[in-house]
């Protein structure tokens, strides 16, 4: 191909690299972009990506409404009172997150102990902080000590509920920095948003603060001393290490907060009186896409399956013919309308410009007609034209951009000059956007087809055997008929933005309520130079400097985050938000077909999102008549019915998730996919490509395989195969036989379009001893591993599994946390169900409910425990949590056990009331989990669920262990003490995950028989679940009771929490447990 294909106006075909007047000759407008990250590098790494990947929300808060009117002044006082009166609320959950942070901190494993010292007195410091903006900021324009919280906003809630809950519910490693990425985006996105007001309106407009009514607090927050806080907050994440997990969670909480704070500026914004639609209306090539789009129309012709070696090269000719014809009288035309040329030219005003539109207007209809005429186009097919799409990039942050304006109840156009609006419809497509071609601009109605982005543009003419004739259709060709398509199109809007990047775009660009140039063409800033009308940098609408209304103003930007920012702020509606945020239940829409046995589709489906906590819809796609023997029959539902239920539920209930399983025919997988793309607002997509039942009998009609990747695949969050679905998905063309190849077929399924691949490994036999499940996001490979099991009752797994996600994704938790979450719910659901009798056949089915009905199984059916460290187990005396000590001192207490290397702490409090102690307990947890260090109740099964502990230990005279975990869940730590081997075996089989046998050695801290280190070593020889040995240990002998008993840990009282330096004398009874697990490795 000789070059690319353009024109200076976008409405013929040659290139723009070989014109004098080409775009890549572009003067600079606009320096916001360079301004943001001049301000993010003093961060380093971990943090300016977490602050780059959210700049469309910075420039949604930063063009929020009531942002503006702390920018120009306009907003009234009362609503600025009422937000700082919900800030400080906000702060006040703000600094006991941060507090706890400071405790994490001390503790995190992740963070290094060279770093640790600084850490904490960055963190002192933001407590310091806090303090100081109460006073200076908030104390200077409201009664701080009369201010009631008695009316806190919904945002304010959903806000601080958040926050808390991240605070008290770590997991894990990396507490401190799950923490800090909960609450840098409130530090950063203060300091940025005030240091752009300040920027724009005193420096740039010259506007005295002193004469601002919101001055101090633009000042107090640009300030280089709050800046400085910001890199403290931001020291915790970067210095911190992070697996894929952590990773992914930080993203997700820091994009959580960025949300959250949008809504807070968002919920003291006046609502707008006029709620009618807007409408948002963009270019294609070269706004929307990266590059010019003719030349890949021209490829394809010249590379068009009927297209010879000698026509190739009478078109090669032709082409350059064109191309001398075009570039003369081009020229001639500037020459022309612009005799001083477009450099030198002086101001003319805009009736010159309507001349000069006119005239470029007839001049590119003219060269198309040529063009069209010459044949240029001819032999390219349907099918060359898809492989063009496939290759068109598009500019970041675009195709989000207009589906937000779609989810926030604005139309969406794409009107361009393009010579194929089928090309354009297949780039959307691929994409997973819903879109309509507009083919009778007269007839076009958007009121009935809202949540679709609509395409105005040419289209090519094919005959029968799909080959191009070379001409075009033509309904949007030059300057004139987009502005006219404009016109029309904003006629039923209250707010239009029209976003383009050439001189064919001025005209709409000038009929838009707001037009935005997109990118830095000297052609088209030369023009409106000359037609006298101003062009402002986008980040200048924070200040609204036009709002004395003298003249048009346009806005110019390089990035699509800066417009996602202004979609997001002249869509802004406060009460629709309060109304879809408040008393939300998780919902999930389950597309797939119903299994008469009841073990998988959509009867399984249900329950699981009933035990996962979610509500679930459904639309029958197939109706399969089987039992536990095997499938007899299969009906698939017609495909306008499954449609049918698919709307109806939706646009009465709303789904926050959509799991798609067994669809039946290639007309269901289509009539799905049109569904789910005609969705206002479409939510995640989990798809779990149904093709065979367990027993092997299909479940798929013909080619629905290339359908699903075809039209489902680019519409789907995450994809779930099994390992034969991913070799049928492929063509059979790979063999899947160890992880690697599982990662080899997740990046070759992961090229169809879905967001994130999940190859499931149960059915890979490398001899492994654990089922390991691959994730794949198109970078990062994260690997899930749960124990091997053989179950008699797995049928339905797949289907589980995938319900299982998208109900926890429809409670809020990203793609990671949710697989995570759901194959520990599935695996535990096959682990309850292995030896129930259900049905005669092989596909039994699993019992999904174990949490609340774990129905008795069979007697051979041992009981899986849940994985515990017991090697160093610590149990608290009765001083530990008495009530002279306060919750500061007990907590330091735990810190230096936890620092000294214990396993697990047991709280051991008999006299405490029971709300004292869950609220002692709740903290221990907190300071614990990071750690990885288990917290166990004594006795107090309430205490234990109340503070959300690890588990429980009883004894003999306590409640039954039976009886323990029915309360707690199969998922929690059951402990039992024991003096017998039938007393051990008892338990392990009434569900304890360990036992504690002893007393080894005669003690004061409890009245109990002494059995010995040959006691303890008969139970060990018995049971199958880990043994403790208790009573009477300390450094003298732990290392002896190890290795006389056999026990896996020694439970240790008086040695630890007796000891002046609590946490020396538990890091010397860790090495002596480090120096028996060292003589057995050796033995």
């Amino acid at each position: 191909m000789p070059g690319r294909l353009g024109s200076f106006s976008k409405g013929c075909f040659f290139s723009r690299a070989a014109l004098p007047l080409c775009k890549r000759h572009a003067i600079s407008v606009s320096q916001s972009a360079t301004k943001i990250v001049q301000v993010t590098k003093a961060t380093s790494n971990a943090t300016r990506v977490l602050w780059e990947e959210n700049q469309h929300l910075y420039y949604a808060s930063l063009f929020n409404p009531f942002v503006r009117g702390i920018a120009d002044g306009t907003l009234p006082r009362e609503r600025f009172e009422k937000y700082l009166s919900q800030d400080v609320y906000y702060l006040s959950v703000f600094r006991e997150a941060i507090r706890t942070m400071l405790q994490l901190a001390a503790v995190d494993p992740m963070i290094a102990e060279d770093h640790k010292t600084a850490i904490c007195a960055d963190i002192s410091h933001l407590l310091e902080t806090v303090e100081t903006e109460l006073d200076n900021i908030h104390g200077t324009f409201i009664d701080l000590e009369n201010l009631s919280h008695d009316d806190i906003m919904w945002a304010t809630s959903l806000y601080t509920e958040f926050l808390a809950r991240v605070a008290s519910n770590q997991s894990g490693n990396d507490g401190a920095v799950h923490i800090a990425s909960s609450l840098l985006p409130c530090f950063r996105l203060y300091a940025e948003v005030a240091r752009k007001i300040k920027s724009i309106a005193f420096e740039k407009y010259g506007r005295d603060p002193e004469d601002h009514p919101y001055g101090k607090w633009i000042l107090e927050y640009s300030s280089d001393h709050f800046l400085r806080c910001v890199s403290m907050a931001e020291s915790v994440l970067d210095v911190a290490s992070h697996d894929a997990l952590t990773k992914d969670r930080c993203h997700q909480h820091y994009s959580y907060a960025m949300k959250k704070e949008l809504q807070f500026f968002g919920a003291n914004t006046e609502p707008k009186i006029n709620k009618g639609r807007g409408i948002l209306v963009v270019d294609f090539d070269e706004t929307s896409s990266q590059g010019d789009t003719i030349s890949k129309i021209v490829d394809a012709a010249y590379h068009g399956d009927s297209v010879g070696p000698e026509e190739r090269q009478h078109k090669e000719l032709l082409y350059k013919k064109l191309l001398s014809e075009y570039v003369s009288e081009r020229e001639d035309l500037l020459g022309r309308l612009v005799p001083e040329g477009l450099g030198a030219s002086p101001v003319k005003g805009q009736e010159w410009l309507a001349e000069f539109l006119m005239e470029v207007s007839k001049f590119d209809s003219y060269r198309n007609k040529v063009c069209f005429e010459s044949s240029l186009l001819s032999g390219a097919t349907r099918e060359s034209l898809q492989k063009s799409a496939n290759g068109i990039a598009m500019q970041p942050r675009c195709l989000e951009t207009l589906q937000h304006a779609l989810d926030c109840g604005m139309h969406a156009a794409v009107v361009s000059v393009n010579w194929s609006s089928e090309m354009i419809e297949k780039v959307f497509q691929r994409h997973g956007i819903a879109v309509e071609v507009v083919s009778d601009l007269a007839s076009v109605d958007m009121e009935e087809r809202p949540g679709v982005v609509h395409i105005i543009a040419n289209r090519m003419e094919f005959d029968d055997g799909d080959r191009s004739t070379g001409l075009v259709h033509t309904q949007c060709e030059n300057a004139t008929d987009k502005a006219k398509i404009m016109i029309q199109l904003q006629k039923e809007s209250d707010f239009s933005i029209y976003v383009g990047d050439s001189v064919t775009d001025i005209g709409s660009l000038m009929e838009a309520s707001m037009g935005i140039i997109f990118g830095e063409n000297q052609t088209l800033m030369s023009v409106l130079r000359i037609a006298g009308i101003p062009v402002l940098p986008l980040e200048d609408f924070v200040y609204n400097s036009n709002r004395d209304g003298s003249g048009k103003v346009l806005y110019q930007t390089n990035s699509w985050d800066e417009i996602y920012g202004v979609v997001s702020a002249e869509s802004w509606c406060s009460e629709r938000e309060e109304t879809a945020s408040v008393s939300h239940v998780p919902r999930v829409m389950l597309i797939s077909g119903s299994d008469s046995g009841g073990g998988a589709g959509l009867q399984a489906d249900i329950k699981t999102c009933a035990a996962c906590g979610s509500f679930a819809t459904n639309a029958v796609a197939a109706i399969t008549v089987q039992n536990t023997v095997g499938v007899e029959s299969i009906y698939n539902i017609p495909s306008d019915i499954v449609q049918d239920q698919i709307r109806y539920v939706y646009t009465d209930i709303g789904a926050d998730c959509i799991k798609i399983g067994m669809l039946g025919s290639v007309d269901n997988v289509i009539a799905v996919s049109e569904a789910v793309k005609r969705m206002p607002s479409r939510p995640p997509i989990v798809l779990d490509p149904v093709l065979a039942s367990s027993s092997g009998s299909s479940l798929a009609e013909q080619g629905i395989t290339d359908a699903m990747k075809e039209h489902l695949f680019p519409v789907a969050t995450v994809v779930t195969p099994n390992i034969p679905e991913a070799i049928h998905l492929l063509d059979d063309s790979i063999v899947i036989d160890s992880v690697d190849s599982m990662k080899l077929a997740a990046e070759k399924l992961y090229k169809f379009g879905p967001r994130y691949v999940l190859i499931k490994g149960g059915h890979l036999q490398d001899g492994s001893s654990n089922a390991i499940d691959v994730l794949f996001d198109g970078k990062e490979f994260v690997e899930f591993s749960t124990p091997l099991l053989n179950p008699t009752n797995n049928h339905g797994t797949g289907c589980s599994l995938a319900s299982a996600i998208a109900s926890y994704i429809s409670q809020g938790e990203n793609v990671l946390h949710a697989v995570d979450k759901a194959k520990k719910f599935v695996w535990r659901a096959m682990e309850r169900s292995s030896g129930l009798n259900i049905g005669q056949g092989g596909q039994k089915p699993m019992n999904l409910s174990y949490g609340q009905y774990d129905w008795p199984r069979s007697p051979q059916t041992a009981r899986v425990p849940n994985p515990v460290d017991v090697s160093l187990y610590a149990v608290t005396n009765p001083s530990t949590t008495s009530e002279d000590r306060s919750d500061e001192e007990i907590l330091q207490t735990m810190q230096s056990v936890i620092a000294g290397g214990a396993t697990v702490i047991q709280i051991r409090d008999k006299v405490s009331e029971g709300g004292r102690l869950t609220r002692i307990v709740s903290k221990i947890v907190r300071l614990c989990r990071p750690a990885g260090v288990k917290v166990i109740v004594n006795d107090r099964v309430d205490v234990a669920i109340a503070a959300d502990a690890c588990g429980v230990h009883v004894g003999q005279g306590d409640i039954p262990a039976a009886l323990v975990r029915k309360m707690i869940g199969q998922d929690k730590i059951v402990g039992v003490s024991c003096k017998t081997v039938e007393l051990a075996l008892k338990a392990q089989r009434d569900g304890a995950d360990y036992v504690g046998c002893g007393a080894t050695y005669p003690t004061t801290t409890k009245d109990s028989s002494v059995i010995g280190t040959h006691g303890v070593r008969q139970i060990k020889e018995h049971v199958s679940i880990p043994v403790v040995a208790i009573g009477g240990i300390d450094d003298t002998n732990a290392s002896r009771t190890l290795q006389e008993s056999g026990a896996d840990g020694v439970a240790v009282v008086r040695a630890i929490f007796n000891a002046k330096d609590i946490e020396a004398a538990t890091a010397n009874l860790k090495d002596l447990t480090r120096m028996k697990q060292h003589k057995d490795l050796v033995h």
